[in-house]
This record gives structure tokens, sequence and C-alpha cells, in this order.
């Protein structure tokens, strides 16, 4: 009895289909096998990571991922991730390539800048949309209390009208504090 060549259990084992590949073995090979395998047990390891407790993950999270990764190829879904990425790896290059460069050019200190400015900008406009949420709060309690101030005028409840009164000015006063704190904040690199 003779044993099929090595690619036939290659190919059985990972259960590319045969009309996918290009029939050189040395291509198909590095195309469906070793750069998608790469990737996957790269990602893998970092899913891993998430789900061993933080004790056992140094020592058991590159065990994990080869089992997901067995269980992956085992069950037939790694021919259909392999098909994906052999559509995409030209393009998986020229973004590793490119992060590469701008890492390698572009010292660390400029990195570290930017990710501060990115940090700031973000929680000044966290900031500018908060402050400006509290002012629509502001403005509507305004309204509610200019509301019961009135009530209070047209029934001639003098003692009532000065807390309203008192209240409103207050309320006026955190309107003002907010229009001025959102203005600077605008105006801030």
């Amino acid at each position: 009895m003779q044993l099929p060549p090595i690619e036939d259990l290659v190919w059985a084992f990972f259960k590319v289909p045969q009309y996918v590949r290009t029939g050189v073995f040395l291509n198909d090979l590095i195309n469906f096998i070793i750069l998608p395998s790469a990737v996957l047990i790269i990602f893998l390891i970092s899913a891993a990571h998430v789900f061993i407790p933080g004790i056992l993950r140094e020592r058991w999270k590159t065990f994990i991922a080869l089992v997901f990764y067995m269980v992956i190829v085992s069950q037939g879904i790694y021919a259909y991730f392999a098909i994906f990425f052999q559509g995409y790896v030209m393009i998986f290059i020229i973004f590793a390539f490119i992060f590469f460069a701008i890492t390698r050019f572009i010292p660390m200190k400029y990195w570290e800048a930017g990710a501060k400015v990115a940090a700031k900008y973000g929680e000044k406009s966290q900031d500018i949309k908060r402050l400006q949420q509290e002012l629509e709060i502001k403005m509507r309690e305004r309204e509610r209390v200019q509301g019961y101030l009135n009530q209070a005028i047209a029934d001639g409840r003098r003692r009532d009208v000065q807390m309203w009164q008192i209240q409103l000015n207050e309320i006026e006063r955190e309107i003002d504090r907010l229009k001025i704190r959102i203005e600077e904040l605008k105006k801030m690199p």
C-alpha cells in the first residue's frame, strides 16, 4: 500500500480546498499555512491572555493559544481564515511596513508628545461637551424657576418672590460661569 504524497496530507489536515491552491507546494505552503498560522497564533495568544487569570497567564497562555489553534484547524474553520487572509496578505504587509517605518524614523519622544496632545484634545472636547450639557440643564432650570417666580408675583406672595428671585440669581451666575468656562476651553490650544 502506497502512502499519499506529503502535500496531500498537509492539505487534508488543514482542509484547504483544491480550487484555491496554485499547485506550487512551496507558494501554497507559505500563503495558506505559514503566514495565516503566524497571524492566527499571535491573535490567539492575545485572546488567551484575556481568558487566563493573572497568576497563570505567562505560563499557560501559549499553550491555550495552541489548543485554540488546533481546535480551529480540526473543526475546518482554519481554511476559511486562510483563504480570507491570503486575499489581504499584501495589504497586511504594507501596513506592517508603514508601521515599522514610522516607528523607526520618528523618535519615541515625539510619539509620546503626540499621544499627550491627542489625549489632551480628547479631554478638552469631552469637557466642552459635558459643560454644554450642564449649561442646557441650567437653562431649563432657569425657565422652570422663572415660571415659579412669575406665578408667585401674580399671586402676590412676597416671601416666595424673594426666595425664587434668589434662586434665579444663583442659576444666572452658574449659567454665566458655564458660558465663560466653555469659551475659555474653546480658546485653549
